[in-house]
């Protein structure tokens, strides 16, 4: 008898003992890179009401620093452990009375967080940068962490992902724009830095946004709205679905007009959910939203490029969201304006999808801790380059001078020069710049990518020619300026550089506009 009720208290024992797993999320596995110099916030799920330890042990013996804390009635714990110096390895150990986690080889550094769309995923390989990157090396303290991405109409809180060295075992698959960015900041820092790559092919603004955040404006209500209707069970039955990989294989190679038919075949419960607001939000951001981060690196726009009249509300509305789901009031958001695509126009066009989403872009960039770099001369102007076309050599160093300078006070410059003022000179007229630099240079023997029009909005190609630090525009077609273009174009030629080679940002200007 006494044998029996040993055996079933041991039994009671072991299957308690089963059901009590600690777990924190994948975010916080072995490799991860944490970032330095602020709060170490935690957490994770153990059961409930529960009494938690943490342990964070540096290689040394005064770096050990123990906390413990209590499992709310659903079992998710927070811990936060004292901001950290750059460096390693520490191990993070978490236990209640039954079970432990554990993760090793932890460094601090900088960590930043990639997304958007496919130009952030484009790899290494596909941009046939990989003996170049090689070349340049790889460093074991430069990490990523890239979930694949998926579909969920309810957000995620953990996934299966594993952080990974970027080395030669795994750069032919990684993001060769994260690639040089995290490259040139580790060797001008000095430091770990990690990555969380978190971008799908195609996604839409509306895609990588929260719920909650979409309430706060029109457009988000209208797109919730939406989502609402064709996915009226979300809330009470998650549905989570395949990525349409093949969706966007067609967007991106073929174009939407053109392969309508194609298109058609695919839609279904996937595809309506993939052109749906917070879906890739759900699964991309949400398991590693509040993972302390210095900042947001952003490239996307190419699937909402037909949509401007809401982009900059879209898009300022994710930026103060993710600001607060991370609480960080200041959280900087770099990203990268639209590259030229498509074939070059024969004639000037006051109606150019690119250029007119690029103005919005430009507007975004003024919106508190957002800073934009130039991408216009970043296909080498091609005469007809697809999406993928733009150099990640080049953006990625871009997107790292403005960290540079923006976030830790390096001598960096990124910023392209803006058109500040229009003024008629007779029959020319006169366009000046501001964020110039050290000043403007053409490169090559004439000016090109100037247009001007009179009172009847005809567009006619311009001469121009620098002037100083301005530039003098006419056409012998136009008496009477009233508009003048640069760049205005899906791909435009330029050829007008600051001295640092930042190009001139494409504008479209009424004359008489009053300095901004």
């Amino acid at each position: 008898m006494i044998k029996s009720l040993l055996l079933l208290l041991l039994l009671i024992l072991s299957t308690q003992a089963a059901q009590a797993k600690v777990k924190i999320p994948a975010v916080y596995g072995s490799n991860a890179i944490l970032q330095r110099g602020v709060p170490v916030k935690v957490w994770g799920w153990s059961e409930p009401n529960a009494n938690i330890e943490g342990v964070l042990q540096g290689s040394n013996s005064h770096e050990h620093e123990k906390i413990v804390a209590r499992a709310d009635k659903l079992g998710k714990f927070h811990l936060v452990f004292k901001p950290k110096e750059a460096g390693g390895p520490y191990t993070l150990s978490i236990s209640d009375e039954l079970d432990k986690a554990q993760s090793q080889n932890l460094f601090f550094g900088e960590v930043w967080l990639c997304s958007g769309q496919s130009n952030f995923l484009t790899s290494l390989t596909e941009e046939k940068l990989l003996a170049d990157a090689t070349k340049e090396g790889f460093s074991p303290t430069v990490r990523f962490f890239a979930p694949e991405p998926h579909l969920n109409t309810a957000p995620e809180y953990d996934n299966d992902t594993k952080w990974q060295a970027m080395d030669e075992k795994t750069a032919p698959d990684v993001s060769a724009l994260a690639y040089y960015f995290s490259s040139k900041l580790q060797k001008t820092l000095n430091v770990p830095v990690g990555l969380l790559l978190c971008a799908a092919p195609g996604a839409k603004v509306q895609s990588l946004s929260r719920m909650q955040g979409l309430r706060a404006f029109r457009e988000g209500r209208a797109a919730l709205a939406e989502f609402n209707t064709n996915f009226p069970e979300a809330g009470a039955s998650p549905e989570k679905l395949d990525f349409p990989h093949e969706v966007h294989r067609i967007l991106m190679e073929k174009g939407s007009e053109k392969n309508k038919e194609d298109l058609e075949k695919l839609k279904g419960r996937s595809f309506l959910l993939f052109k749906s607001a917070t879906s890739i939000y759900n699964t991309m951001i949400a398991p590693v939203a509040g993972f302390p981060i210095k900042g947001v690196l952003w490239y996307q726009g190419e699937t909402n490029m037909r949509e401007p009249a809401t982009y900059l509300s879209f898009f300022t509305g994710l930026v103060q969201d993710w600001r607060n789901v991370w609480e960080i009031p200041k959280l900087p958001f770099l990203f990268v304006q639209m590259p030229p695509f498509g074939e070059r126009a024969l004639a000037p066009n006051l109606i150019s999808v690119g250029a007119i989403f690029r103005n919005i872009q430009s507007k975004a960039s003024l919106y508190p801790y957002t800073f934009m770099v130039p991408a216009i001369d970043s296909c080498n102007n091609e005469k007809n380059p697809n999406f993928h076309a733009s150099n990640k050599k080049l953006l990625g160093a871009r997107l790292c001078n403005a960290a540079l300078a923006t976030q830790y006070g390096k001598p960096a410059v990124y910023r392209a020069p803006k058109v500040e003022e229009c003024q008629l000179e007779e029959n020319k007229v006169r366009v000046t710049f501001k964020y110039i630099g050290k000043g403007l240079k053409v490169n090559g023997t004439a000016l090109k990518g100037f247009a001007i029009a009179g009172g009847d909005k005809k567009l006619h190609w311009a001469q121009a020619k620098l002037d100083g630090d301005s530039v003098l525009v006419w056409s012998p077609e136009v008496d009477k300026p009233k508009i003048v273009t640069y760049a205005w174009d899906n791909n435009p030629e330029v050829n007008l550089f600051s001295l640092d080679s930042l190009p001139v940002d494409p504008f479209r200007e009424e004359l008489a506009v009053q300095k901004r």
